[in-house]
């Protein structure tokens, strides 16, 4: 029996097809594959990086919030510090006053000492009206860099 040459060649092109059709479609599975991992990957990456950026987000508000806890502190401490300095500059004031009383009453009482009580009060502690801090010192913002008014 012979064999038509042309049902030879179909047979061996469809064969060759074949062959061909199998190792494009592993390769093509291959590469699906591998794409599909390429994508999990990708997005998992994404994910991570939203969630660093969050987590970065979080923290900058963190941070401004101490940076502004830790600013209202320390107007606290100024004023707590300004406080006691009007406190003192009260109290100075007071002894000085106490002094002077004493000074006035002893010079009237005891007039032969008065030249040595003099000489105490030449140089006073603090003079009325002086600030308690020197205007170079003076914290801008603080109620010691404003005008207060005489007591």
């Amino acid at each position: 029996m012979t064999l038509d040459p042309m049902l030879v060649a179909l047979v061996a092109f469809t064969l060759v097809g074949l062959g061909a059709g199998v190792l494009l479609g592993r390769r093509t599975s291959e590469a699906a594959e591998r794409a599909r991992g390429l994508q999990l990957e990708l997005d998992a990456q994404r994910a991570e990086l939203e969630r660093v950026q969050g987590e970065k987000l979080a923290l900058a508000g963190e941070l401004e919030r101490a940076r502004q806890e830790a600013e209202g502190y320390r107007g606290r401490v100024v004023e707590h510090f300004y406080g006691t300095s009007e406190q003192l500059r009260a109290l100075t004031l007071r002894y000085r006053e106490l002094f002077v009383h004493l000074a006035d009453g002893a010079r009237e009482l005891c007039p032969e000492a008065s030249s040595a009580l003099q000489a105490g009060l030449e140089p006073p502690a603090l003079p009325d009206g002086s600030p308690v801090l020197p205007e170079a010192e003076a914290v801008p913002g603080s109620p010691a860099s404003e005008e207060r008014p005489p007591e």
